[in-house]
């Protein structure tokens, strides 16, 4: 199964030529954690506040809700969500997510593959980035959604790629490293948008 042909395949909103960057932004963030935390589930609790932000520095000028990727990823087989009741998701509302402890995943086939290729996930991240994001943005969005800090120019995470060689303890490491190093030339939100590419 070829992912990056999967990933590429998400179906997404458009209208007058604007295509959602939501779940490009959510499978960049579920990357991110799978590289500093593993596979497990991401609790909604946790990633409220971090998808907020991803979408208010690179999403579109109207305010969004970091409930929508959450909930309608589930559509396109990458990404799982369940509750305390069970597997399924609540829907996009905020208030359900939240009230039902709902926590998102991988797909486990993905999660597979991403364990047993090192480099798929500097691959899908490529694509993401490349596929719905001006290049100028590649650099924080990695360093926000937790992939790396540094980017060639050709958008795979330089300093990142070389780490995925060493061991997770050497990668944890590194990731606490880059975040020190970084965090001062790292823009915080300020109530403007950003750029979206011409995707």
């Amino acid at each position: 199964m070829d992912w990056v042909e999967r990933v590429a395949g998400v179906r997404r909103w458009t209208r007058n030529g604007e295509r959602a960057p939501h779940k490009p932004l959510l499978l960049l963030y579920a990357l991110g954690r799978f590289q500093r935390h593993g596979g497990g589930p991401i609790p909604f609790s946790t990633a409220e506040a971090d998808l907020a932000r991803l979408l208010k520095e690179f999403g579109p000028p109207r305010k969004t809700s970091p409930g929508y990727p959450f909930h309608h990823l589930t559509s396109d087989g990458l990404w799982l969500v369940e509750t305390a009741d069970g597997l399924g998701s609540p829907g996009a509302d905020l208030r359900r997510l939240r009230d039902t402890h709902a926590s998102g995943r991988l797909h486990p086939d993905l999660l597979r593959a991403l364990s047993d290729d090192s480099q798929l996930v500097v691959r899908l991240a490529r694509h993401l980035l490349e596929a719905n994001f001006e290049p100028s943005l590649h650099p924080d969005m990695c360093q926000l959604t937790g992939l790396g800090a540094r980017i060639t120019v050709n958008g795979a995470c330089r300093a990142w790629q070389l780490c995925l060689r060493s061991s997770p303890s050497s990668r944890m490491r590194f990731d606490m490293k880059s975040r020190s190093r970084s965090s001062a030339s790292v823009p915080k939100a300020t109530g403007g948008r950003r750029r979206l590419g011409p995707w």
